[in-house]
């Protein structure tokens, strides 16, 4: 049995949708009614757990082997997380831990501090505990189509770095087939696209897409937190730590052929990516991990949001 304790993230919903189609044995968390609710229907197994209640925990985990955590760990979800790593029995679960680039205890960022502390309380709780490495997805390029409806530029704030995008649906595919064999735990993977770009030649790629000329345009961060002061706070706060990140470290952020080894597969590529969803930069409708569009979100994250 394998069990996701954020089911309703976005790589974990592709993972379960994945982890169903081989024929494996899932169970979901579902931490409200409303999320038991957006959960069922899926081909999972579906268990209410509340986080005060051990039993619950414990519950959940029954005849489980193997455990995705993946969720952006604000204070709600840390108290999630603490339940699920207390119920867990040290060498018997096997647990997976999907982060993203920049995750250090001491990073600048308070998100990446916290992913930090998981990890950590994996590690004292003397888990098998695997490190999956998330660098941006290519979904998050997206974001960028309202630029595009009524301007010729993109606007950003990672500088010059070159950033090794992922598509989302690779990295599910990486991640489920880590779920369905056994591992030793104690490693670390690090999931990216093929190869590397700058915002420059991602302007240049959409240029040919959309057979128009694009630029791309750097800000400071300052600048960039004013243009996403209407964004819901989440959202903002992440693309803004993120975004620091890559400034910060985007020299040292090589594409790896993790995807491939994992899945058996190569990665998609950010060419092929844009030009697959030239649709959405034409129209200017953003993709976004929150509930914003469904009908855009449901391309890529059925069991999210």
């Amino acid at each position: 049995m394998i069990l996701l304790g954020d089911a309703a993230e976005p790589l974990s919903g592709l993972v379960a949708e994945r982890l169903v189609a081989l024929g494996q044995r899932v169970r979901a968390v579902a931490w409200s009614a409303r999320g038991e609710a957006r959960l069922a229907g899926h081909g999972m197994e579906v268990v209410r757990v509340d986080p005060d209640r051990p039993a619950d925990a414990r519950r959940a985990l029954q005849d489980v082997r193997r455990v995705l955590l993946e969720a952006r760990p604000r204070p709600p979800q840390e108290a999630r997380h603490v339940a699920l790593t207390e119920a867990m029995a040290p060498g018997r679960i096997h647990v997976v831990h999907a982060t993203p680039f920049g995750t250090a205890p001491d990073a600048e960022a308070a998100l990446l501090r916290r992913h930090a502390l998981v990890w950590d309380r994996l590690a004292r709780a003397r888990l098998r505990a695997t490190r999956v490495i998330v660098h941006l997805y290519m979904e998050d390029l997206l974001a960028f189509a309202p630029d595009l409806r009524d301007g010729e530029e993109i606007v950003h704030a990672i500088r010059d770095a070159a950033v090794p995008y992922v598509d989302v649906r690779d990295a599910a595919s990486a991640v489920a087939s880590l779920l369905g064999r056994a591992a030793p735990g104690g490693q670390t993977f690090v999931l990216t696209g093929r190869r590397t770009v700058t915002m420059d030649e991602v302007a240049q790629i959409l240029s040919r897409v959309l057979d128009r000329q694009v630029t791309a345009r750097q800000v400071g961060l300052d600048a960039l937190a004013a243009r996403l002061s209407g964004m819901q706070a989440p959202l903002r706060d992440a693309r803004l730590a993120l975004s620091a990140v890559y400034r910060r470290f985007g020299d040292r952020a090589p594409a790896t052929d993790d995807v491939a080894r994992l899945s058996g597969t190569e990665p998609r590529t950010v060419e092929g990516f844009l030009s697959q969803h030239a649709s959405l930069f034409r129209s200017g409708r953003p993709l976004a991990w929150m509930p914003t569009d469904p009908e855009t979100e449901a391309i890529l994250h059925p069991l999210s949001w």
